[in-house]
């Protein structure tokens, strides 16, 4: 689930390494894949600036990048960093297209890959100019993937999660090399490797019901594993945020923006926290049931998403057709806040908090 590092808390530094990303995006890979926008890509920034290779300084404190023309940085390294980060997050949708081809029909992806293929393959060529394996290594390492979803036997979710555990510990290592900091690979790969493991690991959680319902191999064997399964993300984003601050310090960007994912990992889903046996405060709007189709004006028409039938989504899903800092969620998920009380499975205590919605638009 590619959008999974959406943090609990969008600070202004996440905001200005969002929206400048967003802006080189655009430049380089156009109007049309600006969906693919990632919060991935804008962790990997938050990266590049514990390092010192870029700064957030020169650049506005805002949530959109209002369209603004992309000004190149000045440097050779922030330039370089700004382009992987971009192909980073093309590179992301793709992946999730193709995976979703393989599993089935999908005309919709199939359609997407092939309208945008030409930019797909700009994207792989500039990954290919980092390391000539990457096209082989990649295969390998989906080919992986494909196999324990086809032959799974007694797969656990160790096994489920360490082909992305891999995939994100090469392609991280790999943003050192295009930073210019070759001497950081080690440390981003086995960060890389734990948040691959926590995307992985919480996508088994959140799709578990899914996963039944349509027969889709899941890892986990009943709900009751649906816990463990969150858990275990959690403590996957806090080890990557401890290698952060051990490399970059305390004050770690990066690790601020981990820490603040795992704050919303049991509540990602109300329906989920309420099958943890939370409930939703009685003032708040119902949680997702009802799904409403909205469409697009061209280039997003062929994403035609859908949210909650509640009145409160749907409102949301008309702001974000207004809004181009949100046009990233258009591919991924919802993402309206609600208030809700709960108890904590973790605790066994009861709390409130707000919960963004990550029911698929796609």
């Amino acid at each position: 689930m590619f959008g999974f590092l959406s943090p609990a808390v969008r600070d202004r530094h996440f905001c200005r390494a969002y929206t400048r990303l967003c802006q080189s995006q655009k430049h380089v890979y156009g109007t049309s894949l600006l969906p693919f926008h990632s919060y991935e890509s804008t962790h990997l920034y938050l990266v590049a600036c514990d390092a010192g290779v870029v700064s957030l300084d020169s650049i506005p404190n805002r949530a959109c990048c209002q369209f603004e023309d992309y000004v190149p940085p000045a440097s050779v390294a922030a330039a370089e960093t700004e382009r992987f980060c971009s192909a980073f997050s093309v590179l992301l949708g793709y992946i999730d297209l193709q995976d979703d081809t393989d599993d089935g029909i999908a005309l919709f992806q199939r359609a997407v890959l092939l309208a945008f293929h030409r930019r797909f393959e700009q994207c792989l060529r500039y990954f290919s100019g980092l390391d000539p394996e990457f096209a082989n290594v990649i295969a390998r390492i989906m080919g992986r993937q494909g196999s324990l979803e086809k032959h799974p036997g007694d797969l656990t979710l160790d096994q489920f999660v360490a082909a992305t555990g891999d995939g994100f510990a090469y392609l991280f290592a790999l943003f050192a090399k295009a930073m210019g900091r070759q001497e950081l690979a080690a440390t981003l790969a086995e960060t890389g490797r734990h948040v691959g493991e926590a995307v992985c690991g919480f996508d088994a959680a959140h799709d578990y019901h899914d996963d039944r319902r349509s027969g889709a191999v899941n890892p986990l064997r009943s709900e009751a594993d649906i816990p463990d399964a969150l858990t275990r993300a959690k403590a996957s984003l806090r080890a990557a945020a401890e290698i952060c601050q051990a490399r970059f310090g305390a004050q770690s960007l990066a690790a601020s923006h981990l820490l603040s994912v795992e704050q919303t990992l049991v509540l990602a889903e109300p329906d989920l926290a309420v099958k943890l046996a939370g409930r939703l405060a009685d003032d708040v709007v119902s949680p997702c049931a009802a799904q409403h189709a909205a469409f697009l004006s061209f280039p997003f028409k062929a994403l035609a998403g859908k949210t909650c039938g509640d009145a409160a989504c749907v409102g949301g899903l008309t702001a974000l057709l207004g809004v181009m800092v949100g046009a990233d969620r258009l591919a991924g998920a919802c993402g309206l806040k609600r208030k809700v009380a709960f108890v904590d499975p973790l605790t066994g205590q009861p709390a409130t908090g707000h919960v963004e919605c990550r029911h698929k638009l796609m």
